[in-house]
């Protein structure tokens, strides 16, 4: 029993080599196929940026992306969700400092009918829930109110929404990518 377990061992220990080669081989082919697509860069910085996109696109994980304006944030979030295993589902973006506070609930949330005056009489499906299988891109994330970033942290924690208006919970399925142009931390900082 003891040179069979020591064999399934070695066996085992050899998968995990082998995987582990298939992994690299795996980012080496992404990182050539986004090069080939439309990410063409010339700097080390930038090189190093392509490579962290092949590396997390087929993850879950949240990404935040922060840069100065114009530096191309949008182009490398779509490279993400055009590169992951949900590439086939809808890339639904949003910019949060362009929506007025009083409508950003509705939009990302969406509402029920006659939920407040002026509503769409059928009511309105919100941009978190047209990102189900796909990717939720929210660009100038620091723009959120405090209200509102508590509200969506609920949403990230539970990925569960209830429109404006409604009673009932409803179970989504999304990617988050956001971006921003603020220093995050200073802004925390100053309260």
């Amino acid at each position: 029993h003891i040179a069979g377990v020591t064999s399934l061992q070695r066996q085992y220990e050899r998968l995990n080599e082998m995987m582990k080669e298939y992994n690299q081989e795996v980012n080496k082919l992404r990182l050539r196929d986004l090069r080939e697509k439309r990410f063409i860069s010339k700097s080390k910085s930038m090189e190093n940026i392509s490579e962290l996109i092949s590396q997390i696109a087929d993850t879950n994980a949240s990404v935040l992306i922060t840069g100065e304006t114009g530096v191309g944030k949008s182009m490398i979030a779509k490279l993400i969700h055009e590169n992951s295993n949900r590439s086939e589902g809808p890339f639904v973006e949003i910019d949060c400092g362009t929506i007025p506070e009083n409508l950003i609930e509705s939009e990302l949330f969406g509402y029920e009918k006659g939920s407040f005056t002026g509503a769409n009489s059928k009511g309105k499906i919100g941009k978190i829930e047209l990102a189900k299988g796909g990717t939720l891109f929210l660009d100038e994330i620091g723009e959120l109110s405090l209200n509102m970033q508590i509200k969506f942290l609920q949403v990230i924690q539970e990925k569960m929404i209830t429109r404006v208006g409604g009673l009932t919970k409803i179970g989504i399925d999304f990617r988050l990518i956001t971006a921003t142009n603020r220093e995050l931390e200073e802004d925390i900082q100053k309260g």
